[in-house]
């Protein structure tokens, strides 16, 4: 067996594999401290070869073709969702603020700021992940 591709995050290396394997390409996927490593037969490395290069190709550019959709990365997901609810507990705070003046005595809950919490976490996660834009790209000609 052969190393044929060398990946440190767990998606990717899935990716090869399946794509090499819907090729006719029998492999294996090897854990090796941190590093996942596809192996191949020894017979089978030129077509495996051909196969990633293939998948990595410039093609994927110049058609606009995203291999990866929505959110990937854990830590960016907790930061988005951090961002989201303290962005929505903060406006929210500032609006109870704006309803003091107004005579309105509003009676603010842990459970209420949890809510505004989440919810603002969920909407944030949901505009990333979907790419929404709050503002419609003007183009100018």
């Amino acid at each position: 067996m052969i190393t044929i591709s060398a990946y440190k995050n767990v998606d990717e290396a899935l990716v090869g594999k399946a794509l090499l394997e819907a090729a006719g390409v029998p492999v294996t996927l090897k854990d090796e401290s941190g590093e996942l490593q596809l192996q191949v037969r020894d017979t089978d490395a030129q077509l495996a070869q051909e196969v990633l290069v293939a998948d990595d190709s410039p093609e994927w550019k110049r058609r606009g073709v995203r291999r990866y959709h929505g959110l990937t990365d854990g830590s960016y997901v907790g930061k988005q969702f951090l961002k989201g609810g303290v962005t929505f507990v903060v406006c929210f705070l500032l609006f109870l603020l704006f309803l003091i003046p107004l005579g309105i005595a509003p009676r603010v809950t842990p459970f209420g700021l949890f809510f505004f919490f989440v919810l603002g976490g969920c909407i944030f996660l949901i505009r990333k992940s979907f790419k929404i834009r709050s503002k419609p790209i003007v183009r100018k000609r």
